[in-house]
């Protein structure tokens, strides 16, 4: 029987809130408070429908009404202390409303083997594109790297998004950084050297020249680009 038939997935109201977190923190075991921040901030906002909400929550109940799944996705963290980002509160508000990460994403074990964890993703993904974003993100343990790889999201070792002011990456120590596009206007871009592809197309002009290239931790491209 598919996850679809099974599962209803949708987002979370006030009164699913004790059910969501319980189910979330799967996604983070080793945190004696996991996803607070979001707690607080999710209930201090009343659990508005999203986009009107800082973050897209999510959760998958099985037919008796248990609940089966969770996701939280919104925007990276990393992008307020990120040197190029930081500083720039133009360029951060216009960022994060096109880059998403998706921070935490668990499936009750009693529910693994169903394709449940696939189908929060593509329900996060198809909300997040109606509302704007261009890129869904999230970080990885490796050995997760061909189940998302499944799910339509290239793995690498670190993120790079190029910007109107030019290249940001961040790296995630331990973990691998996976990306998804959700908008034909945004690619990864492959580039001589870099050591991931290179998101493009967030924002406008970003394209990277087709004779760029990457050395020494800099992005190198001719004076124009297309």
């Amino acid at each position: 029987m598919s996850a679809r038939s099974q599962y209803t997935v949708r987002d979370v109201a006030r009164a699913d809130a004790a059910d969501y977190f319980d189910v979330l923190a799967l996604a983070d075991p080793d945190e004696p408070a996991p996803f607070a921040p979001s707690r607080h901030m999710l209930a201090a906002q009343g659990y508005p429908a999203f986009p009107q909400g800082e973050a897209l929550a999510v959760i998958a109940r099985d037919r008796a009404g248990n609940p089966a799944g969770a996701l939280l996705a919104g925007t990276p963290a990393w992008l307020l202390h990120h040197p190029a980002t930081s500083g720039d509160l133009a360029l951060l508000t216009a960022l994060g409303s096109r880059l998403s990460m998706v921070h935490g994403l668990a499936v009750h074990p009693d529910h693994n083997g169903h394709g449940l964890g696939g189908r929060l993703l593509r329900h996060a993904e198809h909300r997040l594109a109606r509302a704007g974003f261009g890129m869904s993100t999230l970080i990885h343990p490796p050995h997760l790297e061909r189940y998302y790889t499944r799910l339509g999201y290239t793995s690498a070792a670190q993120l790079l998004v190029n910007l109107p002011t030019g290249l940001a990456g961040q790296i995630f120590e331990g973990a691998r950084a996976a990306t998804k596009p959700l908008d034909p206007r945004v690619r990864l871009t492959h580039v001589p050297g870099a050591p991931a592809p290179i998101i493009t197309g967030l924002l406008a002009d970003t394209r990277i020249h087709p004779e760029a290239s990457f050395a020494d931790g800099v992005l190198h491209e001719p004076r124009t680009r297309t």
